[in-house]
Parts: C-alpha cells; structure tokens; sequence
C-alpha cells in the first residue's frame, strides 16, 4: 500500500509534466507558421519559398494586389488530405500536417488576410496522448493588421489527387571509328502533382459570396522534367557504337515540386477571396499540365521498366 502511494504522485508529475509540453507546443502552433523552427531551417524554407514564387507566379497575365486588405474573413487551412489512387513513397499523415503549415508561411505573403494557425502534428499527438484539447485564439500572420471578429470563417481544403514519378529508359546515339565508340546517352524523369482546393464557408448560404459566384475550389498541376546526360569514350574493336558510360541519374524534384504547387494555391486562394475576377478566370481557364502517358503493350497493359532498363 505503501509503494502505491509513493507511485500517485510520480505519475501525477508525468502527467503534469506532459501537459506543460503540450501547452507549449500549442503556444508555437498558435505563433506565425514555422516560428518554432530552429533559425537555419527558417532560413531555408524562406529561400525555397522565395525561389517557389519566383518560378510560380512569373509573367501571371493578370493584375493582383497582394497587400489588399480582405475583411471580415478568417481563413482556417486543413490538413491536405490525400486522394490518389496509391500512395506516395514520401506520404505519411504527418505531411499532411507540414504540408499545411508550410501554405500557412505561402499565405502569410498575403497581408491582408487574417489566417488561423492549424494545429501541429506534434501537438495533435500529444492531444490524442492525453485526450485534451486546446482551443487557439484568432492569430493574424501579420498581427498589425489583425482586425475586428471575423464575421465569417472560411475553410481552405486541399486535396493531393496525383502524384507521379516516371524514370524513362535512356536515350544512346553511338558512333564507331575504328577501335573507338564514342556513345552519347539521356536520361529523363518526371515528377508530377496535382491538387484540388476548395473553400468552404462557415455559413453555406454564403459560400460563394466571396468569389461572386464564379467558383470556390480550383486545381493546381505542377510537373517538373529533370534531364541529365553525357557522352563516353569506349575501346571497341568489334561492334562500332556498343558500350557506353554511367552518367549521374537526375534526382526528384519532389521538394521543388511541392512547394511550387504550395505557392499556387495559396495565389488561387487569395484570388478568391479578394474577389479578383481576372485572377479567378485564370484558375478555372487555364490548361491543366499532365504527366507523359506510360507506355503500354499491345493488350493496353502498363509496360513497367526494370530498374536495369532506366539505369542513366
């Protein structure tokens, strides 16, 4: 009886102690995005960011003023939910999570919106540890232009519906002379994504009065074709063109890749809630990029290369 209760308060101060934890990691959640990270890595997003947009949002044939001051609204951001058919190597729930907060650093590009931080996925999994709960006050991300009391909530809701990577068979041109082959090969790849977003107001009967009846959700695809190569000397004194080098394969560009597509939604986003007419025509008129079609055999079956074949 006596060691049960020199135990209680041993895990009365786990308890505490775990709580405190999960107070403080809410408080971070509740700060800009990303203000917990350590300094470097804050750094580096901010530069991966800075290169997303630079690639993203160059020569945009419409007019956007991204310091308009959108009132009245609180824009809260999911987790993205995953929608493809397979699963991506590099998924995994908490991706979801990070992927959400890194749209929250896209948005806060946008003053004039007032954006909700969501909850990490650190902080989701110590509330599902403890079974509480912590409500976060209204956070602009620019807290000098945080405003009155939403008069309503909206919900941006992402959704990972593709995601690809092809590695295609290397290209080899070759050309003998004499005891010599000299041999010139390609190596390609793809990566491609694509997302749906869509809004959801917290009063239906007002859903589509921010984007004036036009729309409330929109696609992005991204794809990216990374391509290496090189040409060889080889000895050969019986086949002319035969042989050939190894050459350095190109790397995804998953990273690339996803903060592009991070940085255009969060562009269609603030088109749609500040009303941009010619910004939201843009989204629902633009040609959807997509990936190169596998190729097939004759029964139309999926040929699937061997990782010998797309060796670079």
């Amino acid at each position: 009886m006596a060691n049960q209760n020199r135990r209680q308060p041993l895990r009365m101060k786990m308890k505490t102690t775990k709580l405190a934890l999960l107070l403080s990691v809410l408080s971070i959640s509740a700060m800009p995005a990303y203000s917990g990270e350590a300094p470097q890595n804050l750094e580096a997003v901010n530069a991966s960011m800075k290169q997303a947009r630079a690639n993203v949002l160059r020569d945009r044939p419409y007019k956007l003023n991204r310091y308009e001051r959108v009132g009245g609204v609180e824009l809260s951001i999911a987790p993205i939910a995953l929608g493809t058919e397979e699963k991506p190597d590099w998924w995994s729930e908490k991706q979801g999570y990070d992927l959400a907060r890194l749209l929250e650093i896209a948005m806060g590009h946008y003053p004039g919106v007032t954006v909700a931080p969501g909850t990490t996925w650190e902080a989701k999994t110590l509330q599902q540890e403890l079974g509480t709960t912590q409500q976060i006050g209204n956070i602009s991300l620019k807290p000098k232009l945080l405003r009155k009391e939403a008069e309503r909530r909206v919900t941006l809701r992402p959704v990972l519906t593709n995601y690809q990577f092809q590695a295609f068979k290397p290209k080899k041109r070759g050309l003998g002379l004499f005891f010599i082959a000299i041999t010139s090969k390609s190596c390609k790849t793809e990566n491609f994504v694509a997302f749906r977003s869509g809004l959801e107001d917290s009063d239906p009967s007002q859903a589509a009065g921010y984007t004036q009846g036009l729309a409330n959700d929109f696609d992005v695809t991204k794809l990216i074709i990374t391509e290496t190569g090189g040409t060889s000397l080889n000895m050969n004194a019986l086949v002319a063109g035969a042989g050939g080098g190894d050459f350095t394969p190109p790397e995804r560009a998953t990273k690339e890749l996803l903060y592009e597509a991070i940085v255009d939604i969060a562009e269609g986003t603030y088109c749609l809630l500040s009303q941009n007419k010619e910004c939201i025509a843009y989204y629902m008129q633009r040609k959807q990029l997509k990936p190169t079609p596998p190729a097939r055999d004759k029964k139309g079956k999926i040929i699937k290369l061997k990782p010998e074949d797309t060796k670079c």
